[in-house]
């Protein structure tokens, strides 16, 4: 009887599944790999798909991380609803759920109320812990400024819609109205931008408290990995500084850093589509860094 109770709760295994998430992060990518073999990639599909990625990308850096969830810019309308139209292309959920998992991130890193905490292992930081069912926490975590922005009430009122629309049908619209590649448009603009879009965005959730140094705190485990992964983020690489000095606008302080995403704001500043870009006083960078060197001697 026991034997059999256990064979029971064993086949449950399914029921802690989040299928949405699972579908959509593991399945359908699974899917357009395969497919990938079959469907030809022809040079204005794959021109169009880095360009998309790279907006798509800037949209969840610019938008979903520095703008809602740090405050880190003030931004104008008609950018807020740039970034929060095209930041559902790439499929990470709305602003107001992403800013408020974020900011429990920062809140509560490396402890048991950290959505992705590092200490549950690599793959659950990585990716696991959307795949599988969370228990319900209560986590204190102020959002009242998402309550009250109209564009992040509208981005979750259509957000699905948004998602489907902008993550795969407008890559195939596109590809297929303006060179008749709608299979390679939905596949490299639509499936597998998605795929390696979020792949770049988990790595500073796991990566980036696994490896690298910690120039500026390592009171926790966020560390800086400059150089190819801050690239292929646009500049989330430097995590290390961004946890040590989370308002600042820039992750990458230096002027050499690779932080597109600092420099896309910086514009943005230029040309009054942004405003009141935060920064933290250099004198204070100055001796985090001075103190984590005395540590080193």
């Amino acid at each position: 009887m026991e034997r059999t109770q256990e064979s029971l709760d064993s086949l449950k295994w399914y029921r802690r599944i989040a299928w949405g998430p699972s579908i959509t992060l593991v399945v359908l990518p699974v899917c357009g790999i395969v497919a990938a073999f079959w469907v030809r990639l022809y040079a204005p599909t794959a021109i169009f798909t880095l360009a998309y990625g790279y907006i798509v990308l800037l949209s969840v850096t610019a938008g979903y991380h520095r703008l809602w969830s740090h405050g880190s810019y003030v931004a104008s309308i008609p950018l807020k609803i740039f970034l929060a139209v095209i930041g559902a292309a790439a499929l990470q959920g709305p602003i107001r759920w992403w800013a408020c998992g974020h900011r429990a991130h920062h809140r509560f890193t490396d402890t048991s109320e950290d959505p992705y905490n590092i200490k549950k292992g690599f793959f659950h930081a990585h990716i696991l812990w959307m795949l599988l069912k969370q228990p319900k926490r209560n986590r204190r975590v102020e959002i009242s400024d998402l309550l009250k922005d109209p564009v992040v009430a509208w981005q979750a009122r259509y957000y699905i819609p948004l998602a489907v629309g902008m993550g795969w049908l407008f890559p195939m619209a596109v590809a297929g109205l303006c060179w008749n590649d709608w299979s390679g448009g939905f596949l490299y603009g639509g499936i597998l931008r998605m795929f390696v879009c979020h792949q770049g965005v988990f790595c500073i959730n796991s990566v980036c408290h696994f490896f690298g140094d910690q120039p500026y705190d390592d009171k926790f485990s966020p560390r800086n990995i400059p150089h190819l992964l801050a690239m292929c983020t646009l500049g989330e690489g430097y995590h290390n500084y961004h946890h040590a000095f989370p308002a600042d606008y820039r992750l990458g302080v230096h002027w050499y850093d690779l932080d597109a995403t600092k420099w896309n704001i910086w514009l943005w500043g230029k040309l009054g589509l942004a405003r009141n870009l935060k920064r933290c006083r250099q004198t204070k960078v100055d001796k985090a860094s001075l103190r984590q060197m005395q540590k080193g001697q």
